[in-house]
């Protein structure tokens, strides 16, 4: 059996076409955590353009982290990150950006500039769908994507160490 850390996190790496006038949008599974009990989690996201080109000026591509947060019988979906890479014309010079905490929404719409930093979240179950949109100016024009998703709990103590025998018999119990 793998210990269940094997799912905390993925990476994945797909080449987008472009297609004007409308932006093409790719969607995928990224991160699956189903954890026996709440606990609080950090996470790390990222996204790199690896290549590709533009013959024009005004390419963007944005790369968006939806979370499907989930606790009992209760969910929730949420933005939290969110990348926009604008780029001219000729080939693509890779580049990375990376966050783990996002601004959220301010709590009160008298006050907007209010800062509303988020860098964790209580979850037992938690889906990640990253969708990244190309829009460019010129048709059959590709890039390529590596996005990623990475996630802990934060205290991580867990009822099953106790178990005998232990129930992840790996490196979880031996401190690595």
């Amino acid at each position: 059996m793998l210990p269940p850390w094997h799912m905390w996190g993925a990476s994945q790496s797909f080449r987008i076409v472009s297609a004007p006038p409308a932006a093409v949008t790719v969607t995928k599974q990224l991160v699956r955590i189903n954890y026996a009990r709440p606990d609080t989690w950090k996470w790390l996201f990222s996204a790199s353009l690896l290549g590709g080109t533009a013959s024009a000026a005004g390419a963007t591509v944005v790369v968006a982290y939806d979370v499907t947060i989930g606790v009992g019988r209760s969910q929730s979906t949420v933005r939290l990150g969110r990348f926009l890479f604008n780029f001219g014309a000729g080939a693509i010079v890779p580049v990375q950006k990376f966050s783990n905490n996002i601004n959220g929404p301010p709590h009160d719409d008298g006050v907007p500039l209010a800062q509303n930093v988020i860098d964790s979240f209580a979850a037992q179950d938690i889906q990640v769908a990253v969708t990244v949109q190309f829009l460019d100016v010129t048709a059959a024009e590709s890039i390529d994507v590596d996005v990623s998703g990475y996630f802990a709990p934060v205290t991580h103590i867990r009822p099953e160490w106790m178990a005998v025998p232990p129930l992840f018999p790996g490196e979880e119990t031996k401190g690595q």
